[in-house]
């Protein structure tokens, strides 16, 4: 099961629940301009966790996260790598998260690190998906992709455990985690 949002040329976005791939497929299909259809790629597991409005008529997407507060606020909070796997700058990067509701953000840098921005929601109380880029101290342009947890007390120090990839100017996938300073 998949969870498929169509633009409809009449009005705007159709957000649908979760279907089964081949039925979101066949719906897909029939809603694509003849030169734009093409065979689907595989489509992701379903994600859990999102209520859908029906919303035609309306620009945007009409979503919202089931989880109506996050457990957590990393809203000012600094973090630096604890451990990591290769392929990842990891020492003296600073990580600094802002929050509004579910949406945060934030931006890093020090060590092999010019600058760098991630830009990511609260899918669960305590659990983050995010995208990431930055530039390294040689120029070279890198981004990519990560979800994990939030741990520890909300009133005290932090700790993010992410899963992470690069979709490009790197190779390699892996595992790392941030503690709260």
């Amino acid at each position: 099961m998949v969870l498929a949002s169509l633009y409809d040329p009449r009005g705007g976005r159709i957000l649908l629940q979760a279907l089964p791939v081949a039925l979101k497929n066949q719906v897909c299909q029939q809603h694509q301009p003849m030169e734009e259809r093409q065979t689907p790629a595989p489509a992701p597991a379903a994600i859990s966790g999102f209520v859908f409005r029906h919303a035609l008529g309306h620009a945007g997407c009409q979503a919202e996260l089931a989880v109506s507060q996050p457990r957590y606020s990393l809203d000012n909070r600094r973090f630096v790598m604890a451990k990591s796997g290769e392929g990842l700058p990891q020492t003296g990067v600073v990580f600094v998260f802002h929050q509004t509701g579910v949406v945060i953000s934030g931006d890093f840098r020090g060590g092999d690190v010019r600058a760098g921005q991630l830009l990511g929601r609260f899918v669960a109380s305590d659990h983050i998906e995010l995208h990431f880029h930055f530039l390294s101290s040689c120029w070279t342009l890198h981004s990519g992709t990560g979800s994990g947890l939030v741990s520890g007390d909300p009133g005290k120090q932090l700790t993010l455990f992410l899963n992470w990839r690069f979709v490009s100017g790197g190779t390699g996938t892996g595992a790392a985690s941030y503690k709260e300073v």
